[in-house]
């Protein structure tokens, strides 16, 4: 006896529409306006964070490698193509729209949750998974990071390419399910998954002469991947043995669970192992029970198989990381596992009292995963805040005619490996500056400002090199030993300096914009700051030798405070 598919394309839909039908779209539009609101408000502070680095530094061509280079082994074509068309409007001065466009993905893909769950639970329980994702605080990463339009867009078009492909199988819809599917594959290896998933519902169906909709996609994809991907650099190694693979994918699970539960992958792994026992009791026992009474449930098998290819692949790339918690992975693993919940509910109609309860348990699940979105927008509002007063501090230091730093030279190593000098005083001639404000950099924390310092010290913007020794006689001055003595440098001639009593010579001063001439006939140690709280040492003059200290001439009003300390009188002359 055939197999009957329960849930094939309907030729028509009854248009009588009751009062959840209106009351459900009304609150996930309040909901999603006010999430919008509340995230848009979070990453206020934060500004172009790692990956885009490369889009910034080695994507603003046109020619077609631009596009068509893989990025970490994702196709990312339309993430480029968006920052280029953002590039050429606001350029790096304005981070706002580049949020704005997170922004307008993020709930693309809530309300196509949203759509995907109306039709298979109703239109008051479908606010329970859309409401999930529109506030998944343990994804942070992927909620601020606009980075992150790849993972999210291919999960936008792959969902559109589900609707259309669950509808009336029409020419017009077929081909926009191509252009969907093409388009998920061109925004990250995420839209591998969802073509997988759109593979089930054709073959499913058995609609043979529907081949091309998901048959063209694929071997484009793979004509891509033969071309530009299968050999490029920085691709990640695909390997694992066995049991690194499994434990890969069953903690990916675990974590995508408990990420529902408004909790990180560290955080709460009874409740999340529990409730990962229950979805899989759930959505086998569904898949079980349509079998037995001999229905094929397409659309479940279609959700198992995206989850499974999502996690297989991400597994095959990252098991040697053992990174499955990591924040910027959960947005998608959720995602995928409330298209397999909702699928395994389909056709249940849920009552206003159970509606509620639902609404209730993923309120709190929300406001649980408050304190990790909140905490996660604190740290990455943080690292924005030191790199952008790391440029702030390197553009300082390559201003006005001086020579600067080696092109290779990296101002903020650790928190954007990517730049360098040359790359990033090409990026902002064509696009402009992402740097804090100089006027600003006083007002950060001493952190900030001590990390500031350290930057223009290795860029040199405080230059000492060799000079003439001091002719002429010398101005006698007598400080007291090993006291820090308030010193105010001559302008022209020089003054000799030693102690009244025992101890070094400690002279502190700001350091004039035309620099002094050092010398003594014991070594001289030099120790400075400028916007930090404390003097870091710089260098040493050698016993003997007339070193001519010299600040860059730059913008800012912020004077170097130098300290000089010898155990012999010191020569301090005017430059």
């Amino acid at each position: 006896m055939a197999t009957a598919v329960v849930d094939a394309p309907q030729r028509s839909r009854d248009t009588t529409r009751s009062w959840p039908d209106l009351a459900g779209p009304v609150a996930f539009a309040v909901l999603a306006l006010a999430s919008a609101g509340y995230l848009l408000y979070l990453g206020r502070r934060t500004s172009f964070f790692f990956d885009e680095w490369n889009f910034v530094l080695d994507r603003r061509g046109w020619r077609p490698g631009t596009f068509l280079v893989p990025h970490n082994g994702h196709f990312v074509a339309l993430p480029v193509l968006a920052f280029h068309l953002l590039f050429a409007t606001v350029g790096l001065h304005w981070y706002l729209p580049y949020r704005l466009l997170l922004m307008a993905c993020h709930l693309a893909a809530c309300y196509l949750l949203y759509r995907y769950a109306q039709h298979r639970v109703g239109p008051l329980a479908a606010l329970v998974p859309a409401g999930l994702m529109l506030l998944l605080g343990p994804a942070v990463q992927t909620l601020l990071w606009p980075f992150q339009i790849a993972f999210i867009g291919a999960l936008v078009f792959g969902t559109a390419a589900f609707l259309l492909l669950d509808g009336p199988c029409t020419r017009r819809r077929s081909l926009l399910a191509v252009g969907c599917l093409l388009a998920a594959l061109g925004c990250s290896g995420v839209g591998i998954a969802m073509v997988a998933g759109a593979w089930v519902r054709v073959l499913g169906r058995r609609q043979w002469r529907r081949w091309w909709v998901v048959g063209v996609p694929t071997l484009l994809f793979l004509a891509w991947y033969a071309r530009y991907a299968r050999h490029a650099p920085g691709n990640p190694k695909a390997g694992g043995t066995p049991a690194e693979l499994w434990g890969y994918f069953r903690h990916a699970y675990l974590a995508a669970i408990g990420s529902l539960t408004g909790h990180t992958a560290t955080q709460d792994r009874t409740l999340a192992l529990w409730l990962a026992i229950a979805v899989l009791v759930l959505v086998l026992g569904r898949l079980g029970f349509e079998l037995w009474h001999r229905r094929l449930p397409v659309g479940l098998l279609a959700a198992i198989a995206t989850a499974v290819v999502l996690w297989g692949l991400t597994a095959l790339t990252r098991a040697r990381y053992q990174d499955y918690g990591a924040s910027r992975y959960l947005y998608t693993g959720a995602f995928v596992v409330l298209l397999a919940i909702v699928e395994a509910l389909r056709g249940l109609r849920f009552r206003l009292v159970a509606v509620a309860g639902l609404v209730i348990a993923a309120a709190a699940s929300v406001w649980s995963g408050l304190d990790v979105l909140q905490h996660g927008a604190r740290s990455l509002s943080v690292t924005d805040t030191y790199v952008r007063a790391d440029l702030a501090a390197l553009q300082l230091s390559v201003a006005g005619d001086s020579p600067p730093p080696l092109p290779t030279y990296h101002p903020s190593r650790r928190r954007a490996p990517q730049v360098t000098v040359g790359r990033y005083r090409s990026a902002i001639a064509d696009l402009g500056s992402p740097a804090m404000p100089v006027s600003a950099l006083p007002g950060q924390s001493a952190g900030v400002r001590t990390d500031v310092d350290r930057v223009l010290r290795e860029a040199g913007d405080l230059r000492v090199t060799s000079a003439a020794p001091p002719t002429g006689p010398a101005a006698p001055v007598t400080v007291i030993g090993g006291a820090t003595t308030q010193f105010t440098p001559p302008t022209t001639g020089c003054q000799l300096v030693r102690a009244s009593g025992p101890g070094d010579v400690l002279l502190r001063f700001a350091l004039p914009p035309a620099g002094v001439r050092v010398s003594s006939p014991a070594s001289v140690v030099l120790v400075v700051r400028r916007y930090g709280p404390n003097l870091v040492g710089l260098t040493r003059v050698p016993a003997g030798r007339t070193e001519l200290l010299r600040p860059l001439a730059d913008r800012s009003p912020v004077p170097w405070v130098v300290q000089l300390g010898a155990n012999q009188p010191i020569t301090v002359c005017g430059s």
